[in-house]
């Protein structure tokens, strides 16, 4: 897959590095840069250090080090091309459509293909969440135990009701079946039971 080296930049100025990394490791300002525990191996004395003005991260304990879209590669295992794609749609830069005219693209597109499954499915839990009536108890007791509106925002929680099917019927019309299931989001009996 292709994309213009532009828009990887465009992606790369509109992201802040340390915005992005602090949804996986807890950081703290120290001086001009942020450290923190690196997510990539065991320590106990933060040696993980983010450079805000110049949009990179380095650990000086296991030499990880990269930009934005090598640390969301790294920690979500996925290749470039995803995570251009993961970080636009994460913060709203629309895509450049995408040529996947060669054959070993063909896996990079599947992969994308079961990112947006994933990603549309957390938009159906979380409308399950606040209009259907199992989720609003769930949403209830989120609330009794302290989790904040902004809290469930952020972290995406959303609610799978006890049919197991809905994931395949909200999304059996724009992605074909055999990848809903190898999505993991839908067993095989409940693509036979429309």
């Amino acid at each position: 897959m292709k994309f213009n080296n532009n828009f990887a930049e465009q992606v790369k100025a509109a992201v802040d590095i340390v915005r992005v990394i602090s949804e996986y490791v807890r950081l703290r300002k120290a001086g001009a840069n942020y450290v923190g525990l690196c997510p990539f191996h065991s320590e106990n004395t933060p040696s993980f250090h983010v450079h805000q003005a110049q949009q990179f991260y380095h650990c000086f304990g296991c030499n990880a080090g990269g930009d934005v879209f090598k640390f969301i590669q790294s920690v979500e295992r996925i290749t470039f091309p995803e995570s251009l794609k993961f970080l636009a749609e994460k913060y709203g830069i629309p895509m450049p459509k995408a040529d996947f005219s060669k054959e070993q693209d063909s896996t990079a597109k599947e992969r994308l293909t079961l990112l947006d499954i994933n990603q549309k499915a957390t938009k159906v839990f979380k409308h399950q969440l606040r209009h259907s009536s199992e989720g609003k108890q769930a949403l209830q007791y989120l609330m009794e135990r302290g989790l904040s509106e902004k809290t469930i925002d952020k972290f995406d929680i959303g609610y799978a009701p006890s049919s197991s099917n809905i994931i395949f019927h909200s999304l059996s019309k724009e992605f074909p079946s055999d990848l809903l299931i190898k999505s993991g989001l839908v067993l095989v009996n409940d693509s036979d039971s429309r």
